[in-house]
């Protein structure tokens, strides 16, 4: 009896050490694969939320200067010295996905807007347009369009 008993525990089956490598080995790929996948939809989310933020800053500026151009600084340089002042370090609104602030107030902020108003000219003719007004507007973004995006819009005074 004895004899009986000690031949089934040297029987005993179970897993060996190479078995639990392989599959410690796959799930580890598994898990690599799963974290690489979900870093890159997070950002691709930050991403559009980026760009979606810019339209609704663009729309939001275009709005608020067109509704009320006569409260706003007309800038009355030409086109290059006026641009100058849309540089990332000059601009006075910082911006995140979250709202609009001061520069000062968020200094962390990844994201940085401005834009001029002038009266419109036509290239080469020193002749202003009365009640024609130019704005230029530029985002910029340190992750996502780290150059800035410049835009142009025209629009009559009310």
């Amino acid at each position: 009896m004895i004899l009986k008993n000690n031949r089934s525990f040297l029987n005993q089956s179970g897993f060996t050490l190479v078995e639990i490598l392989a599959a410690f080995s796959i799930f580890t790929v598994i898990v690599a694969a799963q974290t690489s996948l979900w870093f890159s939809a997070k950002k691709a989310l930050l991403t559009v939320e980026s760009k979606g933020q810019k339209d609704v800053m663009k729309n939001r500026f275009i709005q608020d200067v067109h509704s009320q151009v006569n409260g706003y600084q007309i800038h009355f340089q030409t086109s290059v010295e006026a641009e100058a002042d849309l540089e990332f370090n000059k601009l006075s609104m910082a911006w995140n996905t979250n709202d609009v602030y001061l520069a000062e107030e968020c200094p962390a902020c990844a994201g940085r807007a401005g834009f001029i108003v002038q009266p419109f000219e036509l290239p080469g003719d020193n002749v202003t347009y009365r009640g024609v007004y130019r704005m230029v507007l530029k985002i910029y973004h340190k992750d996502f369009f780290p150059e800035g995006v410049n835009q142009e819009f025209l629009f009559t005074g009310k």
